[in-house]
């Protein structure tokens, strides 16, 4: 089987982390996610991560969380699965995670604990209960400005070399870290994979193997060839993927994260089911705006070719 605990994570390439979009009642809209799935399928995405922060898992059940993981599984398609299993209790994790294992999990994300202040040392403690009895390699996912808690260069250091660690996931926080964290990925064998998708390129020059973003949902083709211009050494390909997403980037800014997400893929016609949070006049508007932005956007790349 594939990630055997311990083994690296080797995967690369450019990865969705899912927007979930669900009825009133909770419940996924499955035919629209199998409608975005086979957009990310043409599109050449490598995999996704499932039920992450772009897929509000903070505002679900944990049988909320099984229950979206089982629509999702059978729509996949090609595309490799990566599980977020983050959650304040131990044995939640412990269940998400079996549950995620036998659902075909390739790779597992767990944040650090939110909300309550922990020493670095405590940090590692839970990373070790955690990660007990994995069967799949351990992303540790680090989002400091969701989390309150930074994962810091040392404290990874500290994690992987208590336990296996498959990789990490860097996301937020300063953007010149993604050096130290790649030096400590490269003393402990496993792989940085950037959340900075408006910045991709960048993040691929400092030494990452991938992107696992929330813009990937609804501009799959932008990173994708931003991946295979830089493989190639297509500095002129590069260059306008690149600067396409810095430009999304800015529309995107209008609203906060993960409420930007779902409002960019409106813009590429898909629903995106209930809003997670109420929704003021203000943002409302802005909401309206940044469509109205992207879809020219999109236009405007569309006649470029």
């Amino acid at each position: 089987m594939i990630g055997s605990k311990g083994q690296p994570f080797r995967f690369g390439g450019v990865y969705a982390a899912l927007w979930t979009p669900s009825h009133e009642n909770g419940r996924t809209m499955e035919s629209v996610v199998a409608e975005h799935l086979e957009f990310l399928n043409r599109s050449e995405v490598k995999g996704i991560l499932a039920l992450g922060s772009t897929g509000n898992f903070a505002r679900m059940s944990p049988e909320s969380r099984r229950e979206n993981l089982e629509w999702i599984v059978p729509k996949l398609g090609a595309l490799r699965l990566m599980v977020n299993i983050s959650a304040l209790e131990i044995p939640v994790i412990h269940e998400l995670a079996r549950h995620a294992e036998a659902h075909g999990a390739e790779a597992v994300t767990i944040l650090p604990p939110w909300f309550y202040p922990l020493r670095d040392d405590d940090v590692v403690e839970f990373y070790a209960e955690a990660s007990k009895g994995l069967q799949v390699p351990l992303i540790v996912y680090n989002f400091p400005g969701l989390t309150g808690k930074k994962i810091t260069p040392e404290l990874l250091d500290k994690i992987a070399r208590r336990i296996p660690v498959g990789g990490l996931k860097q996301s937020g926080g300063d953007f010149p870290e993604h050096v130290e964290m790649i030096e400590v990925a490269q003393r402990h064998g496993f792989d940085v994979m950037t959340g900075w998708d408006t910045r991709f390129d960048e993040a691929l020059s400092l030494g990452v193997s991938g992107c696992i973003g929330g813009l990937t949902n609804a501009f799959p083709e932008a990173l994708v060839q931003i991946a295979k211009a830089y493989a190639a050494g297509d500095l002129v390909a590069l260059a306008r993927s690149a600067s396409r997403m810095q430009q999304a980037g800015q529309w995107a800014s209008l609203l906060d994260f993960p409420t930007n997400i779902g409002v960019a893929m409106m813009a590429r016609n898909f629903e995106v089911g209930v809003d997670k949070t109420p929704l003021s006049a203000a943002s409302c508007e802005a909401r309206t705006r940044m469509v109205a932005g992207l879809k020219a956007l999109v236009d405007q790349w569309e006649k470029e070719g």
